[in-house]
């Protein structure tokens, strides 16, 4: 068995190694041309790596392909769905790390920390009261794994929370409501906190667009952990700068890194931060589990455990 690796770091690699040693894990260009029909799966470590569509080719007996994240838009290029190629992802890694963080970020908001911290800096006392969070409404537009463990955090702290998703679906955990994407427009108005967490697709390319973002009260906070593209961010920047909304912070980007001269930085009341709010102390090693469960079972023929549908693209 020879798998391929995209953008492994060696420490993943040598467990890989150590954990299969059986196996043979090569980048691209250590494989033979003569051992190319050897290689059946490959691991994809960085979302941000867009390789895999091209280097099939290259790689005609390739089965399977991992990828690293929770997302999985980077890899969903036709060639990968013409050829009908399995693929699975690092789902429930980044969960709780994702949930803290973003409970992190509503409190930050919330309590004024930001503005403490700043007061501190220029030895100046700030009193001021700040705002409570039980009671208030938080909208999920994600109702997946991590739009569940976000959910879940934010009941636990009072909120009252609602999901969106793909189609509408009974209460469960966190959530009070789920409804269908189509209702979105409904529950946005009463949200004081908005995060996003659904997967990019093209279905929900630019999903929070001008119009969506006028229906938000301007007390909201809005929260961005799913990929830029479901956000209009020159939208957001223009309600931002025009006081129309509250707050809102980025974790994802149009471009990453986020360029030094981008005007992202010095946008009143965003709090700008560099996709990182699934990377908890750990992270890699929670990776590389996930992948060698779904390496046991495909060579034993066996159901991957995060399987995901290229249809849909979650």
């Amino acid at each position: 068995m020879i798998c391929l690796l995209l953008g492994v770091p060696d420490p993943a690699r040598d467990r890989l190694v150590r954990a299969v040693p059986d196996g043979r894990f090569l980048a691209p260009d250590e494989v033979a041309d003569d051992e190319r029909a050897a290689v059946d799966a490959a691991f994809l470590w960085d979302f941000r790596d867009r390789s895999i569509d091209q280097l099939l080719g290259r790689f005609p007996e390739i089965r399977w392909v991992h990828v690293g994240s929770a997302g999985v838009d980077h890899v969903l290029g036709p060639e990968i769905q013409r050829r009908g190629i399995l693929i699975s992802n690092s789902a429930g890694v980044f969960d709780q790390a994702v949930a803290e963080y973003v409970m992190a970020l509503v409190l930050a908001h919330a309590k004024g920390l930001l503005e403490t911290a700043a007061a501190q800096a220029a030895r100046r006392w700030a009193y001021r009261e700040t705002r409570r969070i039980g009671g208030m409404t938080m909208v999920v537009l994600g109702a997946g794994r991590i739009g569940g463990a976000i959910a879940a955090a934010a009941a636990a702290a009072g909120l009252r929370v609602s999901g969106v998703r793909r189609s509408a679906a009974p209460p469960s955990g966190g959530f009070e409501s789920i409804v269908a994407i189509d209702a979105l427009d409904t529950v946005l108005p009463a949200a004081d906190y908005v995060v996003l967490a659904l997967a990019a697709t093209p279905a929900t390319v630019g999903l929070m667009d001008a119009r969506r973002l006028a229906r938000l009260k301007p007390s909201a906070y809005l929260v961005n952990v799913a990929r830029a593209s479901v956000l209009d961010t020159g939208a957001l920047v223009e309600a931002l700068r025009a006081g129309r909304l509250a707050g809102a912070a980025l974790d994802v980007h149009d471009e990453e890194p986020l360029p030094a001269d981008s005007p992202l930085w010095a946008v009143p009341n965003l709090f700008v931060s560099p996709h990182m709010a699934g990377d908890a102390t750990g992270w890699e090693d929670r990776v590389v589990d996930g992948f060698l469960d779904n390496l046991r079972r495909h060579r034993a023929r066996k159901p991957l455990a995060t399987p995901i549908d290229p249809t849909r693209g979650y």
